[in-house]
């Protein structure tokens, strides 16, 4: 028969595999966006090479701008649908391993709708932003290509390379060193593991204080992905609370910062951008 203890820890594990799903999945679509956008940019720049310089500057923007405006749309509405999900499984991150044993504590509005927007919109922002520099790269390469400065296939090789993705092999190529990634996909790839981890964290961190105030006892750990690709100062984190897990009000030191979760927005750039790691409230 199950005990409370392994009910609880497969309540959270539960969790922790579908946010885990859904990371991987947001990821991947925009590894898909990226390879449709430099295919609809090729498209573009490639056609009729030999009459290059022929085709209306203008009409290449426009159509350019097009299918900017096109990536940076799906973009944007893939990533607010992963950032609402992420939010619900951050409450449930709390609530489901509670209920599992026998306490319900229910589910309260973690983050209030105008905070909500804030991060919605402060997401929106950037991908405009990247959309923007995007466009810039692109209309550099035409004005060379237009002046017979380059072909177009060295044009195309360029944009590529802005974009961070291979034609063949995907965005990151074959990524044995995930630290050479760069160029747009490089960028996408932080907002989205960076914005996820913080409205999850913060929906799990606004529910464990609800949370507490019923059960006073609840605890919390830092719980780091362990790879190549984390922070030291947070696997030094994750090895601390793991022994010594600490009161759902009290922050956590990481990196000599003090961040009430994962991706809080109050601490320092250098332990927030591109962060992974969650929390675990411990009953």
């Amino acid at each position: 028969m199950p005990t409370p203890k392994s009910l609880y820890a497969d309540a959270l594990n539960e969790i922790s595999k579908r946010y885990g799903h859904l990371d991987h999945q947001t990821v991947r679509r925009l590894i898909e966006l990226l390879q449709e956008t430099r295919k609809s940019i090729a498209l573009q720049l490639l056609q009729g090479p030999t009459d290059f310089e022929t085709f209306r500057l203008s009409q290449l923007r426009d159509n350019i701008d097009i299918i900017v405006k096109r990536f940076q749309l799906q973009f944007g509405d893939d990533l607010t649908k992963a950032l609402v999900e992420a939010h619900g499984l951050g409450v449930g991150g709390v609530t489901n391993p509670l209920n599992a044993i026998g306490l319900n504590v229910g589910t309260f509005n973690t983050i209030p709708t105008a905070q909500l927007n804030v991060v919605l919109d402060f997401s929106a922002e950037l991908i405009q932003n990247i959309g923007d520099d995007l466009r810039k790269t692109i209309n550099t390469q035409l004005r060379l290509s237009t002046l017979a400065q380059q072909t177009p296939f060295q044009a195309m090789k360029n944009v590529t390379d802005a974009l961070g993705i291979k034609a063949k092999d995907g965005v990151w190529g074959r990524r044995n060193r995930p630290e050479v990634v760069r160029g747009v996909a490089a960028r996408a790839e932080t907002i989205v593991r960076t914005e996820m981890t913080r409205i999850f964290n913060l929906a799990q961190s606004s529910q464990q204080q609800q949370a507490a105030q019923t059960v006073p006892e609840l605890r919390k750990r830092w719980v780091a992905t362990g790879d190549g690709r984390t922070r030291d100062s947070h696997l030094r984190a994750h090895r601390r609370y793991n022994r010594n897990p600490i009161p759902i009000d009290k922050p956590f030191i990481v990196g000599g910062a003090k961040l009430m979760f994962p991706g809080d927005p109050r601490g320092p750039a250098s332990e927030t951008i591109n962060c992974r790691c969650t929390t675990q409230m411990l009953a």
